[in-house]
């Protein structure tokens, strides 16, 4: 979702095709050009260039210069990208050439703006099924991913990582981090809602019982404190 004074722009990746709305919703177009691959997994959108969008799907990754009006690139093995599966897509907003693709088949970094992939490792295991990635949003340097096994959390911009929370249910589907001190965390999980209000080192399962199977979770934006 990108929102100016002239613009209110939505994406919305499906598993028949992705479409844009550049009304708030009002009205919705398929943007197919270039786009052979129907199953859209994740998007992520250049914050310093808003034409620059990425999709990740299951044959790999396709970028657009045109706010998705054509798909001019599509990176797979021979961009370096093994794995081709994506999962999760992440741009460093300040160093935007800079992308972190999570595939089934581990961590991969682009320095290039996706023209040249290299896998990620130095902690996490070979081949891992990553789910997420994101930054921390108290320590902007500091990235998480969650894999279907483990989470793990790299302080040095992803050259390091180190397995955290392992007391914590697998197959993680989604991670917030707040702005706080201490760092204030939030994971969905096949298995419920946890929380810390201690940075990940205690946890409490949300007693809510119709919290069980997670598959998502979002902050406001606005005001930082709604969890959806």
């Amino acid at each position: 979702y990108i929102s100016d004074d002239k613009q209110s722009l939505l994406f919305a990746g499906t598993d028949h095709g992705l479409f844009r709305s550049i009304d708030s919703d009002k009205s919705w177009v398929e943007l197919k050009q270039g786009l052979f691959s129907q199953d859209i997994r994740t998007i992520a959108v250049n914050p310093k260039d808003r034409r620059v969008v990425y999709a990740g799907t299951p044959k790999g990754i396709f970028k657009s210069e045109d706010q998705g009006e054509s798909w001019n690139e599509w990176f797979d093995q021979a961009s370096g990208l093994t794995s081709i599966f994506v999962n999760d897509l992440l741009i460093d907003p300040e160093e935007t050439d800079t992308i972190y693709a999570a595939t089934q088949g581990g961590l991969f970094v682009s320095h290039e703006g996706g023209d040249l992939w290299t896998p990620v490792v130095n902690g996490i295991p070979k081949n891992e099924n990553v789910q997420t990635i994101q930054f921390s949003a108290a320590y902007p340097s500091q990235l998480i991913i969650s894999t279907q096994n483990s989470v793990f959390r790299s302080t040095d911009d992803g050259r390091f990582w180190e397995k955290k929370w392992t007391d914590l249910p697998k197959d993680i589907s989604s991670i917030i981090t707040f702005n706080t001190d201490p760092e204030f965390i939030f994971v969905g999980t096949k298995k419920g809602f946890y929380k810390s209000f201690n940075g990940g080192l205690t946890w409490i399962k949300d007693k809510n019982k119709n919290l069980k199977n997670i598959l998502s979770l979002t902050v406001d934006t606005k005001d930082n404190t709604s969890i959806f």
